[in-house]
């Protein structure tokens, strides 16, 4: 199949739909992946960007599985191509956090210098992209790949953003991080204890025992 025909044959697929239930959605989605292989990254690419277009829950979250497919031809220069799928499609974190989380953090494990480029997301004005550069880190962090940059660049740069769902979202990265570098997260909430929005830090120590809590915290 082209990539136009399973572009037509998923858009009849979507408006078929009764409900916005993910696993039916990813069901759709599934269906294609064998096809979607056979094309080349650059044409999954485009593929993914025809269906983002379409703006919906279902098409963002296909166009996501699409591009996750191809994650083992992925090269260096397709940040390029995933830095402007953000710039141009993140609107709210269920697809910030789909493509982060996914495709565009098995693209910084597989080249983790590409992980220091995210250091500009931090400011930009969609509050979704900001959250992509923490949220962007998590897949690479549970891997225990310690190439990338340091977490806490990034969470220092978003420390006093203005959206909540940003401070959750670095929150969320220092969760993770502190499953496997527990001391070194205690110390960098020790030491922003006073001033990190009560909002990240809560999600930050989520997981801390209620010891571990009072041991280490006002």
């Amino acid at each position: 199949m082209t990539k136009e025909l399973i572009f037509s044959s998923v858009k009849e697929d979507i408006e078929k739909l009764t409900s916005r239930s993910t696993p039916e959605i990813r069901a759709i989605g599934k269906s294609y992946l064998k096809s979607v292989d056979l094309l080349s990254l650059d044409d999954v690419i485009l593929l993914s960007r025809d269906l983002l277009d379409l703006g919906s829950f279902a098409s963002k979250t296909i166009a996501f599985q699409f591009l996750l497919k191809k994650k083992k031809v992925y090269k260096p220069e397709t940040f390029d191509h995933f830095e402007r799928i953000a710039f141009d499609y993140l609107n709210d974190w269920w697809d910030t956090d789909d493509f982060t989380t996914h495709a565009l953090g098995e693209l910084i494990h597989l080249y983790p210098y590409l992980s220091y480029l995210l250091n500009h997301w931090t400011t930009h004005e969609i509050f979704a992209v900001r959250r992509a550069a923490a949220t962007a880190l998590i897949l690479p962090i549970k891997r225990r790949n310690k190439a990338i940059m340091s977490p806490f660049e990034i969470s220092n740069r978003l420390m006093h953003d203005s959206h909540y769902l940003v401070t959750k979202g670095y929150g969320w990265m220092l969760k993770v991080y502190m499953a496997y570098e527990k001391e070194k997260v205690i110390a960098y909430l020790k030491d922003h204890e006073d001033d990190m929005p009560r909002l990240a830090f809560r999600y930050a120590i989520e997981k801390l025992s209620v010891h571990d809590k009072k041991k280490y915290f006002k």
